[in-house]
């Protein structure tokens, strides 16, 4: 990277780290000329600073109010940060009107509704028919279905699995049944009725019986090493390795459903667990994470806030784990081994100091 012709930044894209420069600049605009060539796997290109008074003492990334393509005055810039500053609360403000203008006519009209809509808002078949309705679209999980919509809402992200609303749905599917054999059997006498309903009742026995729930015992054995967690300071967020190939699934989901049980050791956050979907950026997480450690899985940690990384030694492939340890000598900058005990490892994620731009 230059600024006004002076190279301030030579990474080759191959080191260990981050590679950071500083310069000292003068009131006004600059010219910087940035160079990038991906030469192999995922690209991967971050640019930020630091200034001197810059309070916080971390890199930023440079906002987009400082670039342009021409030149421009400082009028401008101030501009610039004056529009970026408010798009949010525009944005809120737009959103907001928008549901008044769509709002507006049926809140008008208020009293009109409550008087048209009064037979069917005590109507049980009604009430059970839309519970059911709204459960099978939340448990359809993306891409379908209406759980990707509300999943961040408060209260949802608590489920770890949108086929759950089932359980709330076969309710309102019973209770349907229900209404639909008192109607279908009404007509019929007291004696046929109950003779009916007992014909009913054993073939509903017949088919919960020919489909039993099958059992099998397994070991969820928590490793002394993830127990060690507990007694650091919280609140902490931990990654675990090795992760398994999302080519691999059932041993992958095997792998993250123990990672999830570790972490009821600490009860802190992991960036593992099994929830029958995934969201893009932890495909993305997890297939990097297959490499680690390297500079881009250790990089997409740190972005995550991750505090500690337990290492299993004894969950590596034979062989492998030399040459895991040795990558782990070469990263000792940014993982301090913390703790050992059995075939566990803590290491501690550092981040990177600088004191320039980067």
């Amino acid at each position: 990277m230059y600024i006004d012709n002076e190279l301030v930044v030579d990474n080759t894209g191959r080191q260990a780290n981050a590679q950071a420069g500083s310069i000292r600049l003068d009131r006004g605009p600059h010219r910087v000329a940035l160079e990038y060539v991906h030469v192999a796997g995922d690209p991967a290109l971050k640019w930020e600073w630091l200034f001197d008074s810059g309070g916080d003492n971390a890199f930023n990334a440079v906002p987009r109010w400082a670039l342009s393509q021409r030149q421009v005055s400082s009028a401008t810039v101030v501009a610039a940060r004056l529009v970026e500053a408010l798009g949010g609360a525009s944005m809120i403000l737009v959103v907001v009107a928008g549901i008044w203008c769509v709002l507006a006519w049926p809140i008008s009209r208020h009293e009109t509704w409550i008087e048209s809509l009064a037979p069917y808002r005590r109507n049980p078949t009604a009430f059970y028919l839309l519970l059911t309705a709204v459960c099978v679209g939340l448990a359809l999980g993306p891409p379908y279905g209406l759980w990707r919509f509300v999943y961040w809402l408060p209260g949802f992200n608590l489920i770890r699995v949108s086929s759950r609303f089932m359980i709330v749905g076969l309710l309102g599917i019973a209770v349907l049944a229900g209404m639909g054999f008192d109607k279908i059997s009404s007509r019929l006498a007291r004696q046929r009725r109950v003779v009916f309903a007992t014909v009913v009742g054993v073939l509903l026995v017949a088919e919960y019986g020919a489909i039993p729930i099958g059992v099998q015992p397994g070991n969820a054995e928590v490793p002394a090493i993830d127990r060690w967690l507990d007694s650091q300071p919280k609140p902490f967020v931990v990654a675990e390795a090795p992760v398994q190939r999302l080519e691999n699934s059932s041993a992958f989901e095997r792998q993250e459903t123990a990672y999830m049980i570790h972490s009821t050791a600490h009860w802190q956050k992991t960036v593992h667990g099994y929830s029958g979907w995934r969201t893009a950026l932890h495909g993305q997480l997890y297939s990097k994470m297959q490499a680690f450690p390297d500079e881009t899985s250790v990089a997409s940690l740190s972005d995550l806030g991750v505090t500690y990384i337990v290492v299993h030694t004894d969950s590596y492939p034979l062989g492998e784990w030399g040459r895991v340890e040795e990558r782990l000598r070469e990263f000792s900058s940014r993982l301090r081994l913390e703790h050992v005990e059995g075939a566990g490892r803590v290491y501690s994620l550092l981040r990177p100091i600088a004191n320039a731009v980067r």
